[in-house]
């Protein structure tokens, strides 16, 4: 026979170790919202990454590759790296598995939100499996320019799939609305500073229930 209020200790028990568990996983993202010189946010299992809008000084995009969780060759992504850019509040939302089933629960969830209509970043790397957006406005734009002429040869660090010949896309003055990605890896150069910053676990139904979907 079951205690009264067992359930709700075990649960908040549960609550208790998962919820600051799945913070931690977080714990790269909550270091660059604090402020730090340089960060980077990495996860094999991807995440999203979500603006209501993006305006750039540049923008440079070639083909990448990131490591992927259960793939021991990896997967085929985008590169982009960004130079003056500015985010429309923004979203970075995690959606990972239990190592064990809980009350029933196999998935643990958490966004990271800023309300912050005019969050200013230096340069911003992003490894992706898609990109997408709404209207946008890229202008100067070549398609075809060697990786070279472009961004990703202006830093001792080169991605890993550089090639000083290779395909780019590169572009100034770049607005864009709406934009939504998947994402492997962010890695910001510069300060980054936030307001009206929250974080909302949750409880995904599975590992392809979207987060950030209303923030």
């Amino acid at each position: 026979m079951r205690e009264k209020g067992m359930g709700r200790t075990r649960l908040r028990r549960f609550a208790a170790v998962t919820v600051p568990a799945t913070i931690a996983s977080a714990g790269l993202g909550l270091a660059i919202v604090q402020g730090m010189v340089s960060a980077t946010l990495s996860s094999a299992n991807g995440f999203d990454l979500v603006t209501d809008g993006l305006t750039a000084d540049t923008l440079a995009v070639a083909p990448g590759t990131a490591q992927v969780a259960g793939s021991a060759n990896g997967a085929a992504t985008a590169l982009a790296r960004v130079g003056g850019a500015e985010l429309e509040r923004m979203c970075v939302g995690v959606n990972q598995a239990l190592p064990i089933s809980v009350l029933g629960l196999n998935r643990l969830g958490l966004d990271v939100i800023s309300q912050d209509t005019s969050v200013e970043l230096d340069n911003v790397d992003l490894n992706a499996s898609d990109l997408t957006a709404g209207n946008s406005v890229l202008n100067d734009t070549t398609i075809g320019v060697a990786q070279s002429e472009t961004a990703f040869a202006a830093t001792a660090g080169q991605p890993a799939a550089y090639s000083a010949n290779g395909f780019a896309l590169q572009s100034t003055n770049v607005d864009m609305d709406e934009v939504a990605s998947k994402a492997y890896a962010v890695t910001l150069s510069g300060g980054l500073s936030l307001s009206g910053l929250s974080l909302k676990p949750s409880l995904p139904a599975s590992a392809s229930t979207p987060t950030c979907g209303s923030f």
